[in-house]
């Protein structure tokens, strides 16, 4: 189904993008609906379900698209984006990586916990975990995992070249990236809590739950990151760790029953599928923002039904299908750069 385009008001380019890239990602469209039509008052939800209503019942198998108009949604988060991220005129040129976490921040709030929606949002849980090169002690930031941060969207930065005989112009996968973020870093020049000792520690990402939706986001600044060409993965597998309370629960419910509890605390297989990209062109204060959208012949859910199929690119109101190798194997590393990757989550 060939999605509906969205009217630039002004210059909403970087919300239109956004919002198409939510809405191509099912368990987010369906979880809004459900959640707000349950009972939700908030006027940002309200009015982001109407559009993605809106753009779900004027989706056409094929010619033109119909063309929509997101400024209520925009004037509903008005009030918002200038409290969270001082943007003062939502009409005017903005960053979309703000908008989408102002957006998400206020349905978040807006969302009846639990529920799906809360969810989606709150899912991914994840903290900083260092360790001393001297005395060998280890610390969390935060110490506990009640108290640890709760993410949908990861920044990624390209990590350095591997050789200094390899091309600045090599392809890097968000893949690749989203590892090199997981990988243990070494800092110099820190003071331990333990020994006193001013060494190098070992910071490492731990991460207790993977969202069922994850924005994978890369900074368009700097000349080195843009000449490096971004392709977007369109599948690959996270291993979540597995519950340690949900596993000492698990543990004496098996002792209670003879019963073996081996896989309890096993980590678990997350596979992520790409929904959408945004995308820029351009300078960081001077650029214009699409979306690569990808429809699903059936309903997905996080069931894992369905499949996905055509891509679209939504540059405003107008809509085209095009390959997916434009969208995974983007030639040039200034055209229509990633910048924000929706993908959805199905454990397996």
């Amino acid at each position: 189904m060939t999605p509906p385009g969205l009217c630039n008001v002004g210059n909403s380019c970087y919300a239109n993008a956004v919002l198409q890239g939510l809405a191509a990602v099912p368990i987010f469209g369906e979880a809004i609906l459900a959640d707000v039509a349950a009972g939700g008052r908030c006027a940002v939800s309200q009015e982001v379900r109407k559009l993605i209503l809106d753009m779900k019942l004027t989706s056409g198998g094929s010619g033109r698209a119909r063309v929509l108009n997101p400024t209520s949604v925009l004037r509903a988060l008005a009030p918002e984006l200038r409290a969270q991220a001082g943007i003062t005129n939502p009409m005017l040129p903005q960053d979309a990586h703000e908008l989408m976490c102002v957006l998400l921040l206020v349905l978040s709030k807006a969302a009846p916990h639990p529920s799906k929606l809360h969810k989606i949002i709150t899912g991914g849980q994840m903290r900083s975990v260092m360790g001393c090169t001297a005395c060998k002690k280890t610390w969390a930031s935060p110490p506990r995992w009640e108290h640890a941060q709760d993410y949908v969207c990861i920044m990624l930065t390209p990590p350095p070249l591997t050789s200094v005989a390899t091309p600045i112009s090599t392809p890097i996968s968000s893949s690749q990236m989203l590892r090199s973020y997981m990988d243990p870093e070494t800092v110099g020049g820190w003071t331990c809590e333990a020994c006193h000792e001013t060494t190098d520690v070992v910071r490492r990402v731990q991460l207790r739950r993977m969202p069922k939706m994850l924005a994978l986001c890369v900074p368009h600044v700097g000349a080195f990151d843009r000449s490096r060409p971004i392709h977007p993965s369109e599948r690959f597998i996270v291993m979540q760790p597995g519950d340690a309370a949900a596993a000492a629960a698990a543990a004496a419910a098996a002792a209670a029953s003879s019963a073996s509890s081996a896989s309890s605390a096993s980590p678990r297989r997350v596979m992520y599928t790409l929904c959408s990209v945004v995308s820029h062109t351009g300078s960081s204060t001077n650029g214009h923002y699409t979306a690569y959208s990808r429809t699903p012949t059936t309903p997905l859910s996080d069931g894992g039904g369905g499949t996905l199929s055509s891509w679209y690119l939504c540059d405003d109101e107008s809509v085209k299908s095009v390959p997916s190798d434009t969208v995974l194997f983007p030639s040039d590393a200034a055209s229509r750069r990633p910048y924000i990757m929706f993908y959805m989550g199905v454990v397996g």
